[in-house]
């Protein structure tokens, strides 16, 4: 954004014009500039991304899980009241597969901020990895007006497949726009690889700003395959993001999965 580069030119030292800066970098895949702007965005000022943690979790699904968490739980010593810290903390444990460790620290968040959706969502998909399919119903049930997505992507993982295309194909109606990366995620779910990575691949050229999430567990099945190998090296993600995946043992255990 235009405005970003001129807040930045009348004022370098401006903590907000940095962050702006930041997340347009993100939205063009420009992770080194990116991560470079938000750090001199937080130097300036340590808690001007308190308001949005979208630089923990851009941090986290690029492959630096552990500063991610570095950066949450800075935010929680001088605030541990942060709803959304607990968020980018309890998100950076998912993304690193620490679905355990995250369930406390997500509920936390929920109990600080109950009417914070992101949390039961991100809740409900640490349910999902580790089997607990009704919890993650039932917690998004009690979020009260839940996304429909994230609902249809948990019915999905409990096998309640009717009520989960019924969803999904009421939202992608032709005067319909729902989140494509949303769409992708359910057919995965729904062990449809050839619809998921399609709307896998419309999420990216649309330029979704979670398209670009691509270390989140829901994706691990289509590690392997070829289509989705070519929509990851679109998004020239930095070398940690590589070293990341060999770290959780995600690549050879990819290279299992045939591509179709």
């Amino acid at each position: 954004m235009r405005e970003a580069k001129k807040a930045l030119e009348f004022d370098p030292g401006l903590a907000e014009a940095h962050a702006a800066q930041a997340a347009v970098n993100y939205r063009d895949w420009d992770w080194k500039n990116g991560h470079e702007e938000s750090q001199r965005a937080i130097e300036i000022s340590p808690g001007v991304l308190d308001g949005c943690f979208c630089y923990a979790m851009t941090l986290a699904t690029t492959g630096r899980i552990a500063y991610a968490l570095e950066i949450a739980d800075q935010t929680l010593s001088r605030n541990p009241l942060a709803g959304g810290a607990y968020l980018a903390k309890g998100f950076s444990l998912y993304i690193g597969r620490r679905f355990t460790d995250a369930i406390p620290v997500l509920q936390r968040g929920i109990e600080l901020d109950p009417s914070y959706k992101p949390s039961y969502n991100v809740l409900a998909m640490v349910y999902e990895q580790l089997g607990r399919t009704q919890e993650a119903i039932d917690l998004l049930e009690r979020s009260g007006s839940p996304d429909p997505l994230r609902v249809a992507l948990a019915y999905a993982v409990a096998g309640r497949r009717a009520e989960a295309l019924r969803i999904v194909q009421r939202l992608t109606a032709p005067d319909r726009r729902p989140e494509r990366r949303g769409v992708a995620f359910v057919y995965l779910a729904l062990a449809d690889k050839d619809r998921g990575l399609e709307w896998y691949g419309k999420s990216l050229d649309a330029r979704e700003v979670r398209a670009a999430w691509v270390l989140d567990p829901a994706l691990d099945s289509v590690r392997g395959d070829t289509r989705f190998q070519a929509m990851v090296a679109r998004l020239m993600l930095p070398p940690e993001f590589d070293d990341t995946l060999n770290s959780l043992h995600l690549s050879s255990a990819a290279a299992a999965t045939p591509s179709r």
